[in-house]
């Protein structure tokens, strides 16, 4: 009988790796630290995982080639490992998982055996040898997985190195999730800035390659950067983008990434076809879902800006799949639906299409890419149920807010807001939906958020959305529209616009009284008290406010009554009467304390600072101002931090010490300049002219104190009863010296913005040196060349508030002529050059 002898021939070791085609920008860091992991005896598999176009194969090959042996850039410090080669298995053409045994052993070279079990053949080929194989692309036959388990097993020197973009879900796997490439958003104006950030660097290396005689300059940073940061440092979307330059611009192809996936097509020839376009590289992860994740990762699409478990919840609990979902639907009906929902977010977060945002308090958040979330929406919007899900969504939103009203006012006021601050982008695309097909949504949506974005100092933008809400020419319940006017009014008048904000809490007062509801029109009358107040009419705001009290008592709503409490105190703070306000803030104080309302406190405190400063307990008032900053600060509340700063750095100038002074000032002009506070501007410009003129700086604190004038006059901002008096003795101080430049308004705002008076002040506050704290007051006497009517000493009294001509008509019911004749007699009478100096010198005497 004839025996047949089969030769088998020796291994030689796995086939060259593949030579990469072009250079790898950046992952220095990342290849070290997989590097360090695949050399460590006790490591035996590593997985890198991210997005379909991240960069996880061109890695894996940087690793291959530093650890090859064979290879000339191989770290020369390591301990020898992996001496029998490293072996690179591209699996992107391998469909049946039973074959992947037989891929590694072509890799590696091992000679082929006629077997029936190619698995055990392959360990046993391998053996003792100490290799490291790359398994690239492994999501493409993902159910192989188990099949290494027992090659590590029997073979104690083989390491693995996956790329996936799922990981394998072994025992004893690492998971290297490889990111996107880095680009700073602060970091765009030049190319030097973009020199070291490897997003850029690739976008700029790539288009080189497509066109060398392109020529890039500073100009083209910030398209250049914004085109990466849109793509989410995407290195296959970069590379793409950069295709483009050949016929457009940085400039010209940013302006077309308002949707990218149909731009980005184009890839060269020679790479596989999901590496021709991006929609091709996402939608390769898209065939490896089940048809319930698939479910999932569309609808998660309407999130903008990332999502918590719950909200994912929300908007799937209770939706039937879509158009052709088969199976089981665990992901989207049943209960609990936060187990649920975290089941399925865990498989696309495995899958590479969602990812985890580390929070720095509070549940955990998840985003996706921008570049992914356009394709699942895309997705979505063919299955029909965009519409529904977006409703669902917006439901959330206003459910969200509505909740986060009354958490304002109490202990975990800070963790609200910073819940609703990371909810902006899906606040904004609820309010943009609603605005569009459900009006009235808008409305209760805005209403709830107007406090947010008040307390964070967002005003204007809050101011639109309202105001963008109230336009829409669909009929709403009056009740809801007499809410988002009153609202709107409340951020018209915090931006200083008065006369627009009277009309608004006037239009919405009548809606209210219509309806009957007192709570309402407590709350509206209490808002006209505020802007009566700001305008300098005074006794309407009392007459505002007492109504307001009265109704806030008989509804016993703490939070109300202690708003009214507070302004009308503060109003009477406001002109003098601080022995007035002093029992109303301790009621207040009460009431907010009961509720651990930190931020309400903090705006008690600062009151009753104010408070004592004006009956001259310098050191009680500094200790409550220094508490209410605290609570502001904690609270994040950006509009009382600014008020404390400037109070603080005032008193700080009054008392000669910049070093305390000019920080706080600085600070207070940043924040009021962040939120557009022309009345709060106003106040810092006159704080930094009374600096000014203790530093004997005549010139800058006229020409700060006239602009501050004349836009007052303009817009209708007098100053306070104590801020005019204050303004009095530093008008005084000037005139003294003789050169009362720009005290004219009229001239001052012919010559200079408040922009320009915001600069000056700004370098005020950058210079050093000494205050003085003598007196700013003019000498002289208030008789002049003569006795001053009562008439006349009453108008001067109104001037000292800051009351216009007009305004001062219309409060002692004369014709604006009149009161004109009377100014000209006052100024001729006291033998003072203008209305501020009048002031000055009737203040020194005790007239005013």
């Amino acid at each position: 009988m004839a025996v047949t002898i089969r030769v088998q021939r020796a291994w030689t070791g796995p086939a060259p790796l593949p030579a990469p085609l072009t250079s790898l920008i950046g992952r220095d860091a990342e290849a070290a630290r997989v590097i360090d992991l695949v050399s460590d005896p006790d490591v035996r598999l590593v997985t890198l995982t991210g997005p379909g176009g991240v960069g996880k194969s061109r890695l894996a090959m940087r690793v291959a080639r530093a650890l090859d042996p064979r290879g000339a850039v191989r770290a020369p410090d390591r301990l020898p490992r992996f001496s029998d080669g490293v072996g690179f298995v591209p699996l992107a053409t391998v469909d049946d998982p039973a074959l992947v045994p037989r891929a590694i052993a072509h890799a590696l070279m091992i000679p082929d055996r006629d077997t029936d079990d190619p698995l055990a053949a392959l360990i046993e080929a391998i053996d003792d040898r100490d290799v490291l194989v790359i398994l690239d692309n492994f999501e493409q036959v993902i159910t192989a997985a188990p099949v290494l388990s027992p090659i590590l097993a029997a073979c104690p020197r083989v390491t693995v190195l996956a790329t996936s973009r799922t990981i394998l879900q072994l025992y004893g796997e690492y998971d290297v999730p490889v990111s996107p490439l880095a680009v700073d958003p602060r970091r765009m104006a030049t190319l030097a800035d973009l020199a070291d950030q490897d997003a850029p660097a690739l976008f700029i290396q790539r288009a080189l390659a497509i066109r060398p005689d392109s020529v890039f300059t500073d100009a083209d940073a910030p398209a250049i950067a914004g085109i990466c940061l849109r793509l989410d440092g995407l290195p296959l979307a970069i590379e793409l983008a950069a295709a483009r330059t050949i016929l457009l611009t940085p400039g010209q192809l940013f302006a077309r990434l308002d949707h990218v996936l149909p731009l980005l097509t184009g890839g060269a020839r020679d790479v596989p076809a999901r590496q021709q376009t991006l929609r091709a590289a996402i939608a390769w992860s898209d065939d490896l879902l089940t048809p319930e994740e698939r479910t999932l990762f569309y609808r998660l699409a309407i999130f903008r800006g990332g999502f918590t478990l719950d909200a994912a919840a929300a908007i799937l609990h209770g939706q039937s799949p879509a158009p052709g979902v088969t199976g089981d639907q665990k992901f989207v009906t049943g209960e609990p639906g936060e187990l649920l929902t975290l089941d399925g977010v865990t498989r696309l977060i495995g899958h590479s299409l969602v990812q985890t945002r580390s929070p720095r308090g509070g549940e955990p958040r998840f985003t996706m890419l921008q570049t992914i979330r356009e394709f699942a929406q895309e997705r979505l919007e063919a299955t029909g149920q965009l519409p529904a899900i977006a409703r669902a969504h917006a439901t959330h939103m206003l459910g969200l807010a509505t909740r986060a009203i009354p958490e304002y006012y109490g202990p975990d006021q800070r963790s609200w807001l910073d819940r609703i601050d990371a909810e902006g982008a899906n606040v904004n695309a609820a309010l943009t939906w609603s605005i569009t097909h459900e009006p009235e949504m808008a409305l209760e949506l805005g209403s709830a958020l107007w406090r947010f974005w008040e307390i964070r100092g967002r005003l204007a933008e809050g101011h639109d959305w309202l105001a963008r809400a109230l336009a829409s020419p669909h009929p709403t319940s009056s009740r809801l529209r007499s809410n988002a006017l009153n609202n709107l009014g409340n951020l018209t008048y915090r931006l200083g616009d008065y006369s627009r904000a009277q009309a608004l809490y006037e239009e919405s007062l009548a809606l209210s009284r219509d309806h009957g509801d007192h709570r309402d029109i407590a709350d509206t009358l209490n808002n006209l008290g505020l802007v009566a107040s700001a305008r300098g009419d005074y006794g309407g705001a009392r007459r505002f406010f007492g109504e307001s009290l009265a109704l806030h008592r008989d509804e016993s709503i703490p939070e109300r009554l202690s708003r009214s409490l507070l302004n009308l105190a503060e109003m009477e703070i406001d002109t003098g009467n601080g022995a007035v306000a002093w029992p109303l803030l301790v009621e207040a104080l009460d009431l907010r304390t009961r509720r651990g309302d930190e931020r309400g406190i903090a705006y008690v405190r600062f009151n009753l600072g104010r408070s004592l400063l004006a009956t001259g307990d310098i050191a009680a008032g500094h200790q409550e101002l220094s508490r209410s900053l605290g609570g502001f600060r904690n609270a994040g509340e950006q509009i009382g931090l600014a008020d404390t700063l400037l109070e603080l750095g005032s008193l700080a100038v009054d008392q000669g010490d910049p070093a305390t002074a000019l920080p706080l000032l600085r600070e207070s002009l940043a924040v009021r300049t962040e939120l557009g506070d022309i009345r709060g501007l106003l106040a810092i410009v006159d704080v930094v002219g009374g600096l000014a003129a203790r530093r004997d700086r005549a010139d800058r604190a006229g020409r700060l104190l006239a602009i501050s004038d004349a836009h007052r006059e303009r817009l209708g901002i007098p100053r306070t009863v104590i801020a005019a008096r204050a303004h009095a003795h530093v008008t005084g101080r000037i005139a003294r010296t003789g050169r009362v430049a720009g005290s004219d308004p009229a001239s001052a705002a012919r010559v200079a913005s408040l922009d320009d008076a915001l600069a000056e002040a700004s370098a005020e506050l950058a210079t050093a040196g000494p205050i003085s704290t003598g007196p700013l007051a003019a000498r002289g006497t208030a008789s002049g060349n003569g006795r001053l009517s009562a008439r006349e000493t009453e108008v001067l009294g109104l001037i000292a508030r800051g009351l216009t001509d007009q305004a001062i008509a219309d409060e002692l019911s004369l014709s604006r002529r009149t009161v004109t004749t009377h100014v000209a007699n006052i100024l001729t009478k006291l033998g003072q050059p203008s209305r501020a100096a009048a002031v000055a010198l009737a203040v020194q005497d005790g007239l005013v």
